[in-house]
């Protein structure tokens, strides 16, 4: 019998069992015991050289001397797995209470059981420590997994209970970009969860994400307060160290692109440049705070042709007025802000671009006309004051190209039958292309105002809503849509459309920045006789007002938000006119590639009197939250 040596054995195991793991960083940590699930697109153990770049983020997140670490990263980079390895080390190494943030609860749920359950299994150092995930106790749920010496809590930027119950000694904040303005009613939720580390001297919080707005980014500004620094990699031609922009690259080969070095101005391969070894290098050093940013440049999980493909398609919807694929691109790819053109027009940028609306006849001369070919659509914005009426009249091609066709003030107290009479008659007005063929107005949107012009605002639009004469009120805000939502008044069950003026007019300003007709481009009408430019209504006062207003960006309760702001002594009416015409488009919804081939018709068929006509609106359910628009 050999109990004392049994005894000793077993008492070694335990002793082992409670002895401290070794102190060591989130890189080191990930490289000894971190392994990636199956499934994924490299399973099995980490490898740190697979992403060298996150090796200094990574040990920042462990290192006693920072608190802060901000990493401003695009797609691709990893941004998820050093957060994860964090947690990884954490749990292990050093327990503590853990809070992450995701944008949404429901976002932070998928994070849980698609990132971090599957990291759990798949390392046996964590799965001792928090359990089997099946378990359904108070001490392992999808949002709340308790290990020995702390827990780790995944919470929604949206739910404020979550983000103000618990002392936490680690923040992990991702994708700070794409989180709610405010947790419910109660401020910022980074301010929220931040006031949760108080308690603990040795508290670390890490920020992250692709950034999103310039305006409104969380992410840039703090990357700002920080070391900035930035991924270079050695030119493999001279050595140089250098961060790779965008700028750089060169795509003459779409298959290979390469890139030029901005010391000696040679160029080399993606694999050439990827496969040197990198380093961060600070802008400012001697901060405490640590900041790291990287585009999709550095990334070995995609290529450069790939991104290149990306960019062209990007560049080409941009060209066309879709912004969206470019605004992508800059924010996932580059990991740069995204600022909207045409936050500020000036005046003489617009009054510049007036031409000579002409028709070209079959004999090859040119006569003066109304309408020009390139309009499918005519549609009125009204703007209603106490004693008078402001209309302007837009031609609408395709692709939101624009033809000013007439600005109009019409005079009368909106209180009496004989001013909206007025108005009628001149909404049933009928406008002529050169060749003869005449076009109606399709539709009008009528501001309904907060006023005391309200009422008769519905009295008159209920009546004509067939010929998509529509009451309108504007509704400011982030995030609104052109079309925000229809409703009806009590009264007498009139139509009333919200439209989101903050997205309508930042398009608009927007496309008064383009510089080539095309998508999106506004023309505006010049005469040779001065008086004919002046009875369209496109004098000097109508420029000024088209750009008297411009978004600033203040802070209330702690984050940004944009306004619009008029400029002192101006009237902003031909703006706003030019909202609501724009608005009712988009109500409608249109297919201009059956107005055009209705247009190309009529000139080739029926003759130069035939007249455009818009089919009826259709019918409505009521009291309808939305509007996907009325096709035409």
């Amino acid at each position: 019998m050999h109990y004392p040596r049994k005894s000793a054995d077993l008492f070694r195991r335990i002793l082992c069992a409670f002895r401290p793991p070794p102190d060591i960083s989130v890189s080191e940590w990930a490289e000894t015991y971190r392994y990636i699930p199956e499934g994924a697109a490299e399973p099995g153990r980490w490898r740190n050289s697979r992403t060298p770049h996150l090796v200094g983020i990574m040990d920042a997140l462990s290192d006693s001397s920072v608190s802060t670490v901000v990493a401003m990263l695009a797609s691709q980079t990893g941004k998820s797995e050093f957060l994860l390895n964090t947690i990884g080390r954490y749990a292990h190494v050093s327990p503590a209470p853990i809070l992450m943030l995701r944008p949404t609860q429901d976002d932070a749920r998928t994070f849980s059981k698609e990132r971090i359950a599957p990291m759990i299994s798949a390392t046996p150092e964590l799965k001792d420590r928090f359990g089997s995930p099946k378990t359904r106790d108070g001490d392992n749920t999808i949002l709340n997994k308790k290990f020995p010496g702390g827990f780790l809590a995944i919470v929604g930027s949206n739910a404020p209970s979550g983000l103000a119950s618990r002392p936490i000694k680690l923040l992990l904040a991702d994708e700070v970009d794409r989180y709610e303005a405010s947790a419910g009613t109660e401020g910022d939720p980074i301010s929220l969860a931040e006031k949760r580390l108080t308690t603990f001297w040795d508290r670390k919080m890490a920020l992250v994400s692709s950034p999103g707005d310039a305006e409104t980014s969380r992410i840039e500004p703090a990357y700002k307060t920080t070391t900035m620094e930035r991924w270079n990699l050695p030119c493999p031609k001279c050595g140089e160290y250098q961060s790779l922009e965008w700028s750089g690259l060169i795509y003459k080969d779409l298959s290979a692109p390469v890139y030029r070095c901005r010391a000696c101005g040679e160029t080399s391969e993606e694999y050439e440049w990827k496969g040197g070894t990198g380093r961060w290098i600070a802008e400012f050093p001697e901060r405490k705070d640590r900041g790291f940013h990287a585009s999709s440049l550095i990334s070995f999980f995609i290529g450069w042709p790939e991104l290149v493909k990306e960019w062209l398609f990007a560049s080409s919807e941009s060209k066309k007025g879709n912004n969206e694929p470019l605004k992508v691109f800059i924010n996932t790819r580059l990991g740069e802000t995204w600022t909207q053109p045409g936050q500020q027009v000036e005046e003489d940028e617009v009054t510049k671009r007036k031409e000579p609306y002409v028709y070209r006849k079959p004999d090859g001369s040119y006569i003066p006309c109304e309408v020009p070919d390139g309009v499918l659509l005519l549609t009125a914005g009204v703007d209603v004051q106490d004693n008078r009426f402001e209309v302007e009249v837009v031609g609408w091609g395709s692709e939101w190209e624009s033809w000013g066709i007439e600005y109009r003030v019409i005079m009368g107290n909106p209180s009496t039958q004989e001013a909206w009479d007025a108005l009628d008659e001149y909404l049933l007005r009928r406008w002529r292309y050169g060749d003869g063929t005449e076009l109606g107005i399709a539709g009008a949107a009528i501001d309904s105002g907060d006023g005391g012009h309200t009422s008769d605002v519905y009295r008159f639009t209920k009546p004509r809503e067939s010929r998509h004469i529509f009451a309108i009120k504007g509704q400011g805000g982030v995030g609104v849509p052109m079309v925000a939502r229809a409703t009806q008044n009590t009264r007498n069950r009139a139509t009333l459309f919200i439209l989101g003026v903050d997205e309508i007019k930042g398009k608009i300003l927007s496309d008064l920045k383009r510089t080539e007709p095309g998508a999106g481009y506004c023309h505006f009408p010049l005469s040779a006789d001065l008086d004919d430019a002046h009875r369209r209504g496109y004098t000097d006062t109508y420029f000024k007002g088209l750009v008297s207003e411009r978004r600033v960006f203040k802070y209330n309760k702690g984050y940004k938000k944009y306004e619009w702001i008029k400029e002192s002594g101006v009237r902003n009416e031909p703006i706003d006119c030019r909202a609501y015409a724009r608005g009712i488009v988009a109500i409608m919804n249109p297919n201009f590639y059956r107005l055009q081939k209705l247009r190309e018709k009529q000139r080739g068929i029926r003759g130069a009197n035939a007249p455009i006509t818009v089919a009826p609106v259709a019918k409505r359910k009521r009291k309808s939250r939305g509007s996907k628009g009325i096709s035409i």
